[in-house]
């Protein structure tokens, strides 16, 4: 952590704004967006929520307020302890760390091997710091080092701002050691209890919870995109998605396939002879959105009975949930697209018309390379397919 990051992430607390922040600081937008990101990582824990454009602070940022704004004018102090602000100095906590232990010392040379570190790099690095500041914090003679009358004051700030820092980051220590141990798994969002989704990730965090009870497990739900481009920037450790085209720069599998079928009720259903274009286009018809892969391969299926597919062909509404898209079925006379084995289990007279084999639902579960062990893998893959 450095004493800038700390300056724009308190300036960004008080506009809550990538923009104003970078105007104030007279940094690049970029700059702001990666310093948040740092201090994100250092805290382990979100401090901005973002909603489109907007952003807003958290409640662990809210907590901080009060302790990032008395780091930041300790920062600012710092900054103008030679007389001249140096905005740009990248000055860090480690280099003020190593400047108090060898103004304790009395010495670079008993300093250096205190921390574990050379001579000539602790001397390089306070060096740059006293370049940084504009002024010497040494005297230096035979017997050793000496804080100057800027160096006295320095010191006495770099204590309070290590013990700032302290407070600010000690809430997040336990929580940080946490994230560390944490399996994070991201999936498509189930569509009801009844899916197989729903079903599948029961099993891995039920079996889970049995064979590593000290690591935690955590799943959450996006769409495929934020998915896939959470797994490149290593916010998720696996994926379970529903296709099977994934980048040759992970490692999966599939887990899950089952075919899909045209369902409705089964008066309705009754009334399908030999024309299933006129069929379709005589019913209204409920699917999951856009973003799932059972829609993708019911529009596939649609357009190869009915041509391309648009509002003058067909009566279509959007719903991703399978409990809204059943009561549609079983009590509006709407028609719907669902995989088979979810259809089956349900307590109603449901029809279902089989839409052949190249139209399934497949999910995957895909994994950074050298995430998990061998044996983890396995021992991951079998409690996803435990019911296949």
């Amino acid at each position: 952590m450095d004493i800038a990051t700390i300056l724009i992430i308190n300036s960004l607390i008080s506009t809550c704004s990538i923009r104003e922040t970078a105007r104030q600081e007279g940094r690049a937008p970029s700059t702001v967006s990666a310093a948040l990101e740092r201090m994100e990582t250092a805290l382990a824990v979100p401090l901005m929520r973002r909603e489109g454009a907007v952003l807003s602070l958290t409640l662990e940022a809210q907590k901080r307020r009060r302790l990032f704004n008395e780091a930041a004018q300790l920062g600012r102090q710092l900054q103008s302890i030679g007389g001249v602000t140096n905005n740009r100095a990248a000055i860090s906590l480690t280099a003020l760390i190593r400047f108090s232990v060898a103004a304790q010392a009395g010495s670079i040379r008993a300093a250096a091997k205190s921390l574990g570190m050379g001579q000539p790099q602790l001397t390089r690095q306070l060096s740059e710091l006293e370049r940084n500041l504009g002024c010497a914090l040494f005297e230096r003679n035979r017997s050793g080092v000496s804080c100057t009358e800027a160096g006295k004051r320095m010191l006495t700030l770099v204590e309070t701002i290590i013990s700032n820092w302290e407070e600010l980051s000690h809430a997040s220590s336990d929580r940080f050691r946490y994230n560390l141990a944490t399996c994070r798994v991201g999936s498509v969002m189930p569509l009801g209890h009844e899916s197989n989704i729903a079903q599948i990730l029961a099993n891995l965090t039920a079996g889970w919870e049995k064979l590593y009870p000290r690591q935690p497990l955590t799943i959450s739900a996006n769409t495929a995109e934020e998915l896939v481009s959470g797994l490149k920037s290593r916010r998720y450790d696996a994926i379970l998605i529903d296709h099977d085209d994934f980048s040759k720069d992970f490692d999966g599998c599939v887990v899950s396939d089952t075919p899909l079928a045209l369902i409705g009720d089964h008066r309705v259903m009754a009334e399908l002879q030999d024309d299933m274009a006129a069929f379709l286009q005589k019913h209204r018809l409920a699917l999951p959105s856009a973003k799932s892969g059972i829609r993708q391969h019911a529009m596939l299926y649609l357009e190869s009975v009915l041509g391309p597919v648009g509002p003058s062909k067909l009566r279509l509404i959007e719903m991703d949930s399978i409990p809204v898209i059943i009561n549609l079925v079983t009590r509006h006379g709407y028609l719907s697209i669902l995989p088979e084995p979810v259809v089956a289990r349900l307590p109603f007279p449901i029809t279902q018309y089989p839409l052949g084999q190249e139209h399934r639902q497949i999910l995957s579960f895909v994994w950074r390379r050298n995430t998990f062990t061998p044996t983890m893998l396995n021992e991951m893959v079998s409690l996803l397919t435990e019911d296949n």
